[in-house]
């Protein structure tokens, strides 16, 4: 019976997260893009925080962002090159930590 509750417990969790993932793909993405390409066509300096704020909220699907931005190859690109470098700077400041303690 135990067995049984957990697993209805991880069939919710994983429903939970596919109607997550389908809400951000389907409603907020799209806004975000169009949200990105105001910013640029303005030139707005806010337009680096939102690139920010994209690849932090895509960084759990970094797998399929290609399939999630289809229609914005270019975005696509940006978000994982920023993503990359986010990685390497996290990796660079737990190098320095280890070293100075």
């Amino acid at each position: 019976a135990t067995q049984a509750v957990a697993e209805v417990a991880k069939a919710k969790g994983k429903l939970v997260s596919a109607m997550m993932k389908k809400h951000l793909v389907e409603s907020v993405i799209p806004l975000l893009i169009e949200l990105k390409h105001m910013l640029q066509e303005a030139r707005h300096p806010m337009l680096g925080q939102l690139m920010t704020c994209m690849a932090a909220m895509l960084k759990d699907y970094k797998a399929e962002i290609e399939d999630i931005l289809v229609t914005d190859k270019q975005l696509a690109k940006e978000l994982l090159f920023d993503m990359k470098q986010a990685e390497q700077a996290a990796k660079q400041q737990q190098q320095q930590q280890a070293g100075a303690t």
